[in-house]
């Protein structure tokens, strides 16, 4: 198990979600989460649980903000690059 590991996750389709839940029993704390849709986002916040507070429109904001030890990158694979 992964204590007090702070996470940021860019991508929260499915995918994003799945990691999040995994991340969650593993011992990680969700710390931020981004995604170019608010309504991903929305949906995230309401089946995972996460604050409002977590949301970011920017990932650079996210992470000088957060400061994260991980950062999970669940977004389609053609942006991972630029991610």
């Amino acid at each position: 198990m992964v204590n007090n590991m702070r996470l940021c996750v860019i991508g929260v389709g499915q995918m994003g979600r799945r990691h999040i839940a995994v991340a969650r029993r593993l011992g990680f704390s969700v710390e931020g989460i981004y995604d170019r849709l608010p309504e991903a986002m929305d949906k995230a916040c309401a089946e995972q649980g996460i604050s409002s507070g977590r949301r970011f429109v920017s990932i650079h904001d996210m992470l000088v903000r957060v400061k994260p030890d991980v950062v999970a990158i669940a977004s389609t694979a053609p942006s991972h690059c630029e991610y």
